[in-house]
């Protein structure tokens, strides 16, 4: 992990400049400072949609249980995996 340590009440939430569209079952997301995109697959797509509002990465991995019916331990990485991802390119901020 190369970004800040995360723990399950980090609040995530997107940058507002980010555009972000959904073509066929991928949704891709342009950053217009970098002039760089990501595709997300389907559950990255989950994770980002959450985004919608700020969101604690315990309620982001909730959602994968939710949705995905996969185990808390693997939803809380797979969630802090997505997350440190985009601090990294800048897509997102996130707070204590």
């Amino acid at each position: 992990m190369t970004g800040p340590s995360l723990d399950d009440a980090t609040v995530v939430s997107r940058r507002e400049d980010v555009i972000a569209e959904r073509v066929l079952d991928e949704t891709v997301i342009l950053d217009p400072q970098s002039d760089r995109y990501v595709r997300l697959n389907a559950s990255a797509r989950s994770l980002w949609e959450a985004l919608a509002q700020p969101r604690t990465l315990q309620a982001l991995a909730d959602g994968l249980v939710a949705e995905f019916g996969i185990e808390q331990p693997r939803a809380r990485a797979d969630a802090a995996t997505f997350v440190d991802d985009l601090v990294e390119r800048e897509l997102v901020q996130i707070a204590g």
